[in-house]
């Protein structure tokens, strides 16, 4: 018995070896994917443990002052922060070009000139959750360290004026007063790093009344102390989401279930297409094709019907997932019916397109699995499925910005999270661009596939 399984090993062991493209692929899909999520992790930890990937961050400065413009240029020189200056912060925002923005009004240098803790407005895309925790942090420092300093002395010599504080003396009060705002900031800084500002509460001696505590936390409109969100807050930052729900505490679900859904919906569809794609070299190898070829007038119509049932089985699987996403996690589709219908059936015609251009390309099963395999697996990896886009490398976005995944996610995320339309409406892009690329890609691919056909097995019959 161990010689007869000994010698099927080895003709087993001969015809995967032989195969070169099956053995290529079983070696490069691992380096490959490696390689990405290599490239990926560190730009999101820091590369080689260093400063982690830059975070874009638009500016609109509207009060164009030199006071302004020095706030600006403290901004551009953040090295956590890659800004920008545009003139429609709201409406990148409102549509996910950029994560944030940061908004200098107008009379932010007579505020400063009057002693006071100048507004800027941070308008935030809550989705994007990742960059919002960077662009917090690198503010805190800019806002502390570039304004603050002189803005600290400047509100305490107002204020001595006003009491009476003789004038021979208030230029020595305001370095004083300066001093100690530098010692504060140190302070500060010290606690952060220790982890102080993490939420956690006062040590007390007596234990705290849970229900009298609740009530205090609900009155006061939070539950402990937020670095990131109440620091920026008291230095004059004044955040608004411009995009989500009415319900604040509903935004990061609902965002994270449309993102995840769409992102199953894509990779999975693909998968599943794929591999029923792979029927017609199953056909072959049987014979079935060849005798499908003998009846009357069949030529491309054994194609078109691969195409028919592959469609089908794409949009059932679609229309499941989709329900299931509104069922379980509130994923709003039916306001978007329309919208998702018509993106769902550009993903088919593509992904099906994807999946006949496999099966009639390559000349086995293992090697179509293999290189289906790896093209679906990077494609949904720099295209947006397995994490977001905007904090993996430039390269990395400027690959996954031209593939099937990422305009498909672009487009359903587009449609349920900023509630997009096909076309532009007011200050809301429009996804005809992603739509129209996953059709002309269905149609490119099917074309490829029918030529593949006809000159690998139009001349069986």
């Amino acid at each position: 018995m161990l010689a007869s399984a000994w010698k099927i090993a080895c003709k087993d062991t001969k015809q995967f070896w032989r195969d070169r493209t099956a053995v290529l692929l079983a070696i490069a899909l691992p380096i490959l994917l490696t390689t990405i999520f290599g490239s990926a992790m560190g730009s999101m930890m820091g590369d080689g443990g260093g400063a982690p990937k830059k975070v874009r961050l638009w500016v609109e400065d509207l009060d164009q002052s030199p006071a302004s413009r020095e706030f600006v240029a403290s901004l551009l020189a953040a090295d956590g922060l890659r800004v920008e200056e545009h003139s429609e912060a709201r409406k990148g925002v409102r549509n996910g070009d950029v994560a944030a923005a940061l908004v200098v009004p107008a009379g932010y240098a007579d505020e400063l000139a009057g002693g006071l803790i100048p507004k800027v407005r941070l308008l935030r895309d809550p989705s994007q959750f990742v960059a919002q925790q960077v662009i917090s942090g690198n503010l805190l420092p800019l806002l502390a360290g570039a304004v603050l300093p002189n803005l600290g002395s400047q509100v305490m010599g107002s204020g001595l004026s006003q009491l009476g504080f003789p004038d021979a003396g208030l230029e020595q009060a305001e370095s004083i007063m300066g001093k100690t705002w530098d010692d504060m900031s140190e302070l500060v800084a010290e606690l952060e790093t220790d982890g102080a500002f993490a939420g956690a509460e006062p040590d007390s001696a007596e234990p705290a009344d849970p229900e009298s505590d609740a009530d205090a936390q609900d009155s006061e409109g939070g539950g402990g102390f937020n670095f990131l969100e109440d620091v920026p807050e008291l230095l004059g930052v004044v955040s608004e989401d411009v995009v989500g729900n009415d319900d604040p505490d509903d935004i990061p679900r609902s965002a994270g279930a449309s993102h995840a859904v769409s992102a199953m919906a894509v990779m999975m569809l693909m998968f599943s297409i794929v591999g029923a794609g792979a029927s017609l070299l199953e056909e072959k190898d049987g014979g079935t094709l060849q005798r499908l070829q003998l009846t009357p007038a069949a030529g491309p119509s054994i194609l078109v019907g691969k195409l028919l049932t592959l469609s089908q089985l794409g949009l059932v699987q679609l229309v499941i997932l989709f329900a299931y996403g509104a069922f379980l996690f509130d994923v709003p589709v039916l306001p978007h019916l329309g919208m998702l219908t018509l993106i769902s059936v550009g993903l088919v015609v593509s992904s099906t397109g994807l999946g006949l251009l496999f099966a009639t390309a390559c000349t086995s099963r293992k090697q179509m699995e293999g290189l289906s395999t790896l093209v679906i697996l990077v494609m949904s990896c720099v295209g947006g499925a397995w994490f977001p886009r905007e904090i993996t490398p430039d390269w990395f976005q400027t690959v996954g910005r031209f593939t099937i995944t990422a305009y498909a996610m672009d487009a359903y995320h587009g449609v349920l999270w900023y509630g997009k339309d096909l076309m532009p409406s007011g200050d809301v892009d429009g996804i005809w661009l992603e739509v129209t690329a996953l059709f002309v890609i269905g149609i490119v691919l099917n074309v490829l596939a029918f030529r593949f056909y006809e000159r690998r097995f139009g001349r069986t019959a």
